[in-house]
């Protein structure tokens, strides 16, 4: 009788262990700042719930947590970077790029000066503090003609200061550098001439897209923000099911519905 109890037991713990098994098998965790990232997330959890999947979606937004939570498997991937700030991050080349979702595109908005035309010597451009995007900026006053690069100049190689990437300027600007969250608040305030800001923090702040001068060019645009992965789980079936919903048609109709413009998916 004993033995028949102790059997019954181990039979319904093997049941229960497979059933686990399966469960952590049909279940993708990602962690996503709130906007956009997130968003698409909720809009991507009945899709995948239709496969078979069961999406968990954790929200932070300190982006300091994000790459060790996939390295350390508290989170099977991540949503929130783009490449340029990955690259910097993942020097110890545990983490791949697995696919590129969206590009935020950075837009310089006005302040005090409504005409880039009438920048002057003295004026300030206010940034981020986000230094993977100060190449970026530069490239973007490149091109349209504020200044001038060094003589070997790459958007994609981090400088400590934007500065370093800039051989002259068609006036004497100054930057100024503030946390990101803070640069619409500031852009309200007129606390300085032009602003760059990006996408996302746009989203948040309530800012219309469409009032920017001058919006970055999305055509090969390096700054693809990605879902990323440890190293080795890039083929895994539920990555590679969340990767094929994310950019699919139908969270591209998402995204250009919702952001209008302040959100681009990113063609495969």
């Amino acid at each position: 009788m004993k033995k028949s109890i102790l059997g019954v037991l181990l039979l319904v713990l093997t049941i229960t262990l497979i059933g686990c098994g399966k469960n952590k098998e049909k279940t993708i965790k990602v962690i996503a700042t709130e906007e956009p990232h997130a968003e698409i997330l909720r809009e991507a959890k009945p899709l995948l719930k239709e496969q078979g999947y069961n999406l968990e979606i954790t929200v932070t937004n300190n982006y300091e947590l994000g790459n060790p939570a996939v390295e350390n498997g508290s989170a099977d991937a991540n949503y929130f970077q783009h490449i340029p700030y990955f690259n910097q991050q993942n020097k110890n080349g545990n983490l791949v790029n697995v696919g590129a979702i969206h590009l935020e595109p950075i837009g310089l908005y006005a302040g005090t000066v409504n005409n880039i035309d009438n920048l002057k010597d003295g004026d300030e451009i206010i940034i981020s503090d986000n230094a993977p995007d100060y190449g970026r900026i530069v490239a973007f006053l490149a091109n349209i003609g504020l200044v001038t690069t060094i003589d070997g100049f790459d958007q994609l190689k981090e400088i400590d200061s934007p500065e370093k990437g800039i051989e002259t300027k068609k006036v004497n600007f100054k930057f100024k550098i503030i946390a990101a969250k803070l640069l619409v608040t500031a852009k309200n305030n007129n606390e300085g001439a032009l602003f760059f800001i990006n996408g996302n923090y746009a989203i948040t702040g309530n800012l219309d897209v469409k009032t920017a001068l001058v919006t970055e060019l999305s055509t090969n645009n390096p700054y693809a923000n990605i879902v990323v992965v440890k190293k080795g789980n890039e083929d895994d079936p539920k990555i590679k099911a969340l990767l094929e919903v994310l950019q699919s048609e139908h969270i591209k109709n998402f995204i250009n519905t919702k952001y209008n413009g302040t959100v681009i998916l990113v063609k495969k």
